[in-house]
This record gives structure tokens, C-alpha cells and sequence, in this order.
């Protein structure tokens, strides 16, 4: 197969989600199942999905007659140290998109994430917080989370570091940077400079839907009994067998009623005194990425 030619590679919750779906819209576009194999950061190898090469090819269903491009959008291989030098090892011609916000944003949102997905077992994002030393001697560890290193918050969202990390091993003209405000206020000035940048023709998309928004579970309480299911499976399994049916979609069904949206602005569980701690937390992040990127990100300390 052809090799793939461009990666997103995070950071998470910046819009690499809604991105690589507009791109897997298109006829031209290969993405890989999952989006997210992760082959490449060997460094967070509890993370990995997939771990061997012809795994990892076998995620692209290429087709020389239809696709112009082959992508994937494993969202750690920016925080991984290993993963673009790797990437580069695999395909030095590979193109590598970044996308970062402010990490203030960033890290109320990955709270809210892996609450929702009942990864995080603290009651705050102020508490998640205040766990990260004990969680860095390995103490606090929800039950099976994957590669805890995703629990450091600070280091996950100090992202100058992993833009000059990536910078150093990039060509220039191979890398992109976006600004998820940029996504988010005019995603499509934004997805056509990405389908420049990966050579493709204007596809005249304008039609941007949001992909995985800011969620909450109704109640926590029935999003982890559905997680650990073994009695509900045991009940749903009595149920087709005495009526004799393949599925009746009652897991799908609850779990998207106990699910709700909770938006961008949604509460994280955090106080406002918290919010303006976590500012003057990444005010010297903020103007590193400010002299990086050579923009103005002032707005990023409100």
C-alpha cells in the first residue's frame, strides 16, 4: 500500500476530531480505522492500539484508483517524544498538522473528557489537579486508565515544548500550525488551507458540523453501571434469546439518553478563583507560544 502522507497529531481537544472528519468526507481522502492507532508513540505504549507495522497498514483501506491522500489523527504523537521521529522515520516526505489552543481551555476540556468517559475519578478538575504529584509516583490511578502519564495535566498542556520538540524535526514546508480559535471561528478558511497544504483540489465544502463536543453524563451513576456491564449484558442477552432477536439497541438507547451536551463553556468543576489560578499557571506557557507562533495571545490570559 501507499504509505501514509499526512498526520494530525494533536494536541487533544483542539479540533483534530471535527478536521480529520471533514477530511474523510472526501472520495480522495483515506482515513485510517480507528482514526487514532497511536502505532507511532512508543513511548506511551499503554495507549497504543496498534503495535506492530502490518497492523498499522492494515488500518488504511487505500485504493490507487480513488485516493490522492492516506491520513490518521492519533492526537498524542505531539506529547509523545517519540512519535514524529518515528513518523519521519516511517515516510520522510510526511506532512504533519498541529493543533493547539489555549492551554488553559485545553485543560478544562480534557477534565471534562475523561470524566465523561469515566477515566477520571476526581470530583474537580481542582482535585485532578492537585493529585498530579501522587499520580506521578503512581498513587491515585483510577482503575484501568491507560498510560497515566495523560494525567499530568501541566505537562500534557504545556505545548510550546512540543511545538519546538516538533519544530526542530519538521521541515518547515511539511508543517502546519493551527490556532483552534482560527478553527473555530472560520473553519473554512482553515479547511481549505489544509486541503492546499495536502495538495488536494477545492472540494467547495462548506457545510462544518461539530464533532466531539464537551459532554456530560445525566447521571454518573448509570454511565458506570453501563461501563461495567456484566449483569446488563446477562439481562439484554436473556431478553433476545427469548424473543428471538439479533439486537434491540437498548445499551445505544440509554446511553444516548444519559448523555448531554455541556458546550464549550461548560461548567469543569472548577471555581473561578481556580480558573484565574490556572492563568497565571500557563502565563509564561502563553508567551512562549506567543514568541513561537509570532502572534498575539493576550486574549489566552482572560
Amino acid at each position: 500500500m501507499t504509505k501514509p502522507d499526512f498526520f494530525i497529531i494533536g494536541a487533544p481537544k483542539c479540533g483534530t476530531t471535527s478536521l480529520i472528519y471533514y477530511l474523510a468526507e472526501r472520495d480522495d481522502v483515506c482515513i485510517s480505522v480507528p482514526k487514532e492507532p497511536h502505532f507511532f508513540s512508543t513511548d506511551l505504549p499503554d495507549y497504543r492500539q496498534i503495535k506492530d507495522i502490518f497492523s498499522y497498514e492494515s488500518c488504511f483501506d487505500y485504493d490507487d484508483n480513488m485516493h490522492k491522500s492516506t491520513g490518521e489523527a492519533s492526537t498524542w504523537y505531539l506529547f509523545s517524544k517519540e512519535a514524529v521521529k518515528n513518523i519521519l522515520e516511517y515516510n520522510p516526505d510526511a506532512r504533519i498538522i498541529v493543533m493547539i489552543r489555549n492551554p488553559v481551555e485545553m485543560v478544562e476540556s480534557l477534565y471534562k473528557q475523561y470524566s465523561y468517559n469515566l477515566d477520571e475519578n476526581a470530583n474537580s478538575l481542582e482535585e485532578a489537579w492537585s493529585l498530579q504529584d501522587s499520580r506521578l509516583l503512581g498513587e491515585n490511578i483510577p482503575n484501568g486508565f491507560e498510560e497515566p502519564s495523560r494525567l499530568q495535566y501541566r505537562k500534557v498542556c504545556e505545548l510550546s515544548t512540543q511545538l519546538e520538540r516538533t519544530i526542530r524535526q519538521v521541515d518547515r514546508d511539511k508543517l502546519k500550525i493551527i490556532l483552534f480559535d482560527d478553527f473555530r471561528n472560520n473553519t473554512k478558511k482553515i479547511y481549505d488551507e489544509v486541503v492546499e497544504f495536502l495538495g488536494l483540489p477545492d472540494a467547495k465544502k462548506n457545510n462544518f458540523p461539530i464533532y466531539n463536543t464537551r459532554k456530560d453524563n445525566r447521571s454518573e451513576k448509570l454511565a458506570i453501571f453501563l461501563k461495567n456491564n456484566a449483569v446488563f449484558s446477562a439481562f439484554v442477552k436473556n431478553i433476545k434469546k427469548i424473543f428471538n432477536i439479533q439486537s434491540i439497541g437498548l445499551a445505544e438507547r440509554i446511553l444516548k439518553f444519559n448523555v448531554r451536551s455541556s458546550g464549550s463553556s461548560g461548567s469543569s468543576g472548577k471555581s473561578e478563583e481556580f480558573h484565574r489560578q490556572l492563568i497565571e499557571h500557563f502565563r509564561e506557557e502563553i508567551s512562549k507560544i506567543e514568541k513561537i507562533l509570532k502572534v498575539d495571545l493576550d486574549h489566552w490570559r482572560e
